[in-house]
Order: C-alpha cells, then structure tokens, then sequence
C-alpha cells in the first residue's frame, strides 16, 4: 500500500511508513514466537506441515494411482 501511494503521490514518507510496519510486523512474530514458547513453536510446525499437505499433495513413487488416472 505505502509503495503504491509513493507512487502516486512521489512522497518518500509513505516508503517510509511502509517500511516501518514492515519492520514491526516481523517484531511482532518474533514477540509471539517468544511468548508461545516450544509448545507454540511445536503446534505452528504441525499446523504448517498438515497445511501443506492439503495446499500440494506429495504423491509417492509406490502408491498406487488416483481412480481418476487409472487405466
């Protein structure tokens, strides 16, 4: 957002702004990953791996082939 109002506007304060909720932004995950602590950290891990699961199948060379693909 600040880097398309910089753009119209030409005003550097709006890179600036942009910028610094950036910056705060990773001080806040890095504040929640403090106070979540390793059992936080351990459910993040689990919530992204089952995500990806869902997000990009993996198929394995030895499993048999979806119904649809079957011959």
């Amino acid at each position: 957002m600040g880097g398309m109002l910089f753009a119209t506007t030409k005003n550097a304060d709006w890179l600036r702004l942009a910028a610094a909720i950036y910056a705060f932004s990773w001080v806040l995950l890095g504040l929640g990953l403090l106070l979540a602590g390793r059992s936080g950290y351990a459910y993040a891990k689990e919530f992204w791996h089952r995500r990806r699961k869902l997000v990009i199948p993996h198929r394995h060379h030895d499993a048999p082939p979806p119904d649809d693909e079957a011959d």
